[in-house]
């Protein structure tokens, strides 16, 4: 058992060292999730701590939150003189049904948080099943080095009244589907102005009006109006200008402020191209 729990960190640890691929949960994936580990049965059970083996099916509603159905195997026997129904070995049988929440769904590394309900079944060899419900709880990681396999670590808390018992796990986890999902949303141009939603940081710009990289309206004068807003383009660097990019007239004789060289004429009184009055 050690051998093996050895081995599948080993390969972990060559694939943590070897890939460094932008991975993360997706939206509308399956999964499928083979892991080994260890039981640990409370002392009162006198049961022998021993390894276990299952397997998980889930599905990912999007890329904080999922679901999974997992089932273990523990081969297990009586920690004591006193055997069980006249038999030492007992058949584990654990299944759940688990909630998860990923934290930083978008980094390699994910850690979640799981909780659950489901049942505990103990099986004397050729005896009679001993079924309890259990709940659970615990944590775990999730280290992506490719864009459908992770190495995959948890650690759960089982209740099984009254017993308090623990399951630690490590295995791998294999993403399925929700490629064409993630290509629809990466594709999407809400505004059809050429460039992606997730890239454009001006959406919902009109039809037809130019942008630049960033999905933003060209403002060629740097006025801060858009061009296609801009009723005086060509401003000047560093003039004021007012919401439709036409620089400021303070005294409102004609001419604008930046070239007004008598500012604060009274209203009505003609002025020549310098803004002074005649």
């Amino acid at each position: 058992m050690k051998h093996k729990i050895i081995f599948l960190i080993t390969i972990g640890l060559v694939f943590l060292y070897l890939g460094n691929i932008r991975a993360e949960m997706k939206p509308d994936t399956f999964t499928l999730s083979p892991f080994i580990g260890g039981y640990l049965f409370e002392g009162d059970q006198d049961l022998k701590h021993r390894p276990t083996y299952g397997l998980g099916f889930g599905y990912s509603f999007d890329d904080s939150w999922g679901m999974e159905v997992v089932f273990n195997y523990i081969d297990t026997y009586v920690d004591t003189r006193r055997e069980l129904n006249g038999r030492n070995n007992v058949d584990g049988y654990l299944y759940r049904l688990d909630g998860l929440h990923y934290f930083k769904p978008m980094k390699n590394l994910v850690p979640y948080f799981a909780g659950g309900v489901g049942g505990l079944t103990l099986n004397p060899s050729r005896g009679e099943k001993d079924t309890d419900f259990i709940i659970n709880y615990g944590a775990g990681l999730k280290y992506f080095f490719s864009d459908n396999i992770a190495l995959r670590g948890d650690v759960r808390h089982i209740l099984s009244f009254p017993e308090n018992n623990l399951l630690y796990t490590v295995g791998f986890t294999f993403l399925f589907g929700g490629e064409k999902k993630k290509e629809a949303v990466l594709s999407k141009d809400s505004d059809g102005d050429g460039v992606y939603d997730y890239q454009d940081q001006c959406s919902g710009t009109p039809a037809g009006v130019k942008v630049d990289s960033t999905g933003c309206p060209l403002d060629s004068d740097k006025d801060g109006v858009y061009d296609y807003q801009d009723q005086c383009s060509g401003t000047p660097a560093g003039v004021k200008v007012d919401s439709s990019g036409c620089p400021l007239d303070s005294d409102k004789d004609g001419v604008y402020d930046y070239q007004d060289q008598c500012s604060g004429t009274p209203a009505g009184v003609k002025v020549d191209s310098t803004g002074c009055p005649l």
